[in-house]
């Protein structure tokens, strides 16, 4: 078998050689003089098949496809070199993620003038509630197009294609470390002074247990929204076109800003207009005009974001990264029954505004844990992602 190295840099004319198995898609394959983009392995590998003949070898056997798994690569073809370069653009899916999510905030502002109207008298939560609510049903309700428009809209993308059993597992599994993580957290909070009990709070087990239970129930359909979302879709998004660092860090930094998407002002129901929800939506950004206000806990759930990704990208899925959130959502709720913060304490400057637990000893503990989980499980490994195992 005659060797040829495929280079991984453009599509180059070649004849091709007299061959009864050489037919003419392979050679118009072979004839494309222009860069081909190639954002899923799935076409890569059907271009990698398409370029070699299903011959018989030795012994009339046919030769075993080969299945490439990481960048760069060189295949031995039987008798045509290729050169195959993937597009890297690190801006456009990050811009479709970006511009998806601005459309359904202006669409759930403008819906949220009636239902504000109509339901705030009966339901006490201010009116940009109603804004990002809105926002994020929108945003549910567009998904199966915007996702079907980029080639996600499949479990393998989002980051659930393993099998029940495995998937719960994980699940667990990351639910305990989170709860371990977060509690290691809390527990340096509370030796430091900087929370402390609060001098109301009785011990009751019942009142405990419904604490816990609502708790889990919110953080695992919050978990389960956001990681979909962001080390779900988006991971595997910005993956495709620029690597697993450029994924890991670009949703982290819109996952760290999406939480401060919120404002004080406010406004009474039967003063509201129909562009009444747009204002709103245009303060619920005023916290990014002053940013360090908000550096610390920014930085803390960015650094979250990060180790999540990480995690993602050593399993392969989500279930670990839902388990994870869940934990922390959880513990962070029942931290927040229990205790306050003590402004007047020392060391207070370690947690920030955002919810007085995450802070730049959130941001320290987690960015070694992600350190760690990233020397022991990732460096050194060639990194494949789900759609290619």
């Amino acid at each position: 078998m005659r060797k040829e190295r495929l280079e991984l840099s453009r599509v180059t004319p070649l004849a091709p050689k007299a061959s009864a198995s050489t037919n003419s898609a392979t050679f118009a394959l072979l004839t494309i003089n222009r860069p081909v983009r190639l954002t899923q392995y799935a076409l890569y590998r059907r271009a990698i098949r398409a370029c070699i003949p299903n011959e018989k070898g030795p012994g009339g056997r046919t030769a075993p496809p080969i299945r490439p798994t990481a960048w760069p690569l060189h295949i031995n073809s039987c008798h045509h070199s290729v050169a195959v370069k993937p597009e890297r653009n690190h801006l456009r899916p990050t811009a479709f993620f970006i511009v998806y999510l601005g459309a359904a905030l202006i669409v759930g502002a403008l819906i949220a003038y009636p239902i504000y109207v109509e339901f705030g008298p009966l339901i006490d939560e201010p009116m940009y509630r109603f804004v990002t609510r809105g926002g994020m049903l929108i945003a549910f309700l567009g998904s199966p197009f915007f996702l079907r428009y980029l080639k996600l809209n499949n479990p393998q993308s989002l980051g659930y294609g393993q099998s029940r059993r495995r998937f719960i597992r994980s699940l667990l599994v990351g639910l305990l470390a989170g709860i371990i993580i977060m509690l290691l957290l809390v527990g340096a909070l509370l030796a430091l002074n900087v929370r402390v009990v609060k001098p109301d709070w009785v011990f009751s087990w019942a009142d405990l247990a419904l604490t816990a239970l609502s708790a889990l129930g919110g953080g695992c359909i919050i978990a389960l929204i956001e990681e979909t979302f962001f080390r779900g879709a988006m991971f595997t998004a910005v993956e495709r076109q620029a690597g697993l660092w450029s994924a890991a860090i670009i949703p982290s930094l819109l996952y760290a800003a999406v939480h401060f998407i919120k404002t004080s002002y406010d406004l009474p129901p039967d003063q509201a207009q129909w562009y009444s929800g747009l204002i709103v939506l245009g303060h619920c950004f005023e916290q990014f005009a002053d940013p360090s206000t908000i550096l610390d806990s920014f930085l803390a759930l960015f650094a979250a974001g990060v180790f999540l990704a990480l995690v993602r990208a050593s399993t392969g899925h989500i279930a670990a990264c839902i388990g994870l959130h869940t934990g922390w959502v959880l513990v962070i709720k029942l931290t927040k029954d229990i205790t306050q913060a003590d402004s007047a304490a020392n060391l207070s400057f370690l947690i920030g505004d955002y919810d007085n637990i995450t802070g730049y000893l959130a941001l320290v503990l987690i960015s070694a844990l992600a350190a760690v989980y990233y020397f022991l499980t990732i460096r050194g490994r060639p990194h494949t992602t789900q759609e290619s195992r």
